[in-house]
């Protein structure tokens, strides 16, 4: 005799298709419009974590060929562009 056993998938699924997936829950998604010259040019959906950051006047630099690698924590001085971090200055 042979016993199938059905595959029931651990990962939830869309009830809305505008919504991503969400694996701890129920957590509100803010929608975000990308406006520029006056034009929503993309729409953006984020955590509130991330929504508030984008929603506080940011500043938005291209890190992608920048050597120092900088991570979260670090200083931004916009004077001239670089990042440092403080805790390579410390020596206690």
């Amino acid at each position: 005799m042979i016993f199938r056993k059905k595959i029931v998938p651990i990962s939830p699924t869309k009830n809305n298709l505008n919504e991503p997936n969400n694996p701890f829950g129920e957590t509100k998604i803010y929608s975000i419009a990308v406006v520029l010259d006056g034009k929503v040019q993309d729409i953006v959906r984020a955590e509130i974590r991330l929504a508030a950051m984008l929603l506080s006047d940011p500043i938005l630099v291209d890190i992608t060929d920048d050597h120092s690698h900088p991570r979260i924590g670090w200083n931004y001085n916009k004077e001239d562009g670089t990042f440092t971090n403080d805790r390579e200055h410390h020596h206690d």
